[in-house]
């Protein structure tokens, strides 16, 4: 399918997606990293519950559309909407894993203290914890089976670990959506398998899903819905209709090497930033 978007029901033209059913919204946003143009004109509709998978080479956009729709980068043009809302209103939170590497990991707090952190938007910097938060945030480390881990300086716990005290708290934040971005980068087979497993649950409660990945075989076969970028929308679809020689070669070039039955991606030449 064209960068138009995916049918989503009646009421929409072909090609194009149906914005009224949309949980979020995006309309022609254009972001710049730098004096660069990181994202050009991403027209995007994510329906409520949806996943979505976010693909595209190194220095493509993905990172810089996630901090786009937390705030932390300037829309220079176009429009972000969840549920006709601004993200930022409290009521209509939006979660935010970033990569790892640009996590200061030797900052001296405890797992619980990091997980409490996801609360904060809600209690305000001035207000106490209440009970009905201590409450959301063990929910959150048991559901993560870190609960046991509570004590523990962040700092000392391997990156699969880390990776699962970041999760536990977007959900303490009950987000309705909750962006991951590269998630499955430098964590072994069974922190992969537990994140799978959290993205199963969330799907079954309506939680709005978005994860930026390389990794088009996860992408095909554990996400509703893939959107192909760089820096533009090449394609948004379900996975069978993104994921076609055309448009995997218009977003990776000549990265993309076509191999019987697989494709292999070459990303060793590229840049970091925008991601």
């Amino acid at each position: 399918m064209s960068a138009g978007g995916p049918h989503q029901g009646d009421g929409g033209p072909a090609g194009r997606p149906h914005h009224a059913a949309a949980c979020l919204d995006l309309r022609d946003v254009t972001v710049l990293y730098g004096h660069r143009l990181a994202l050009d004109h991403v027209t995007l509709a994510v329906p409520h519950g949806g996943q979505v998978a976010v693909v595209g080479p190194n220095g493509a956009g993905k990172s810089t559309l996630f901090k786009a729709l937390v705030g932390l980068l300037p829309v220079r043009g176009g429009s972000i909407e969840l549920r006709d809302r601004d993200p930022q209103a409290r009521a209509q939170p939006i979660a935010y894993v970033p990569q790892r590497e640009e996590i200061d990991w030797s900052f001296p707090v405890t797992v619980q203290d990091v997980v409490m952190m996801g609360r904060y938007g809600r209690l305000g910097w001035l207000r106490r914890p209440q009970a009905a938060d201590r409450e959301v945030v063990a929910r959150s480390l048991e559901e993560l089976a870190i609960a046991d881990l509570a004590a523990r300086p962040v700092g000392d716990l391997s990156g699969g670990q880390q990776q699962r005290v970041f999760l536990a708290r977007a959900l303490a934040q009950e987000p309705h959506v909750l962006l991951l971005d590269e998630p499955f980068t430098g964590v072994d087979v069974g922190a992969r398998e537990a994140l799978l497993d959290l993205l199963d649950r969330l799907r079954d409660r309506g939680i709005t899903v978005l994860v930026s990945t390389h990794d088009m075989e996860a992408a095909s076969r554990r996400f509703d819905l893939v959107a192909l970028l760089n820096h533009r929308l090449v394609a948004y679809g379900r996975p069978a209709e993104v994921f076609t020689k055309e448009h995997i070669s218009a977003a990776f070039g000549g990265q993309a090497l076509f191999l019987e039955g697989m494709v292999v991606i070459d990303q060793c030449c590229e840049g970091d930033e925008p991601r």
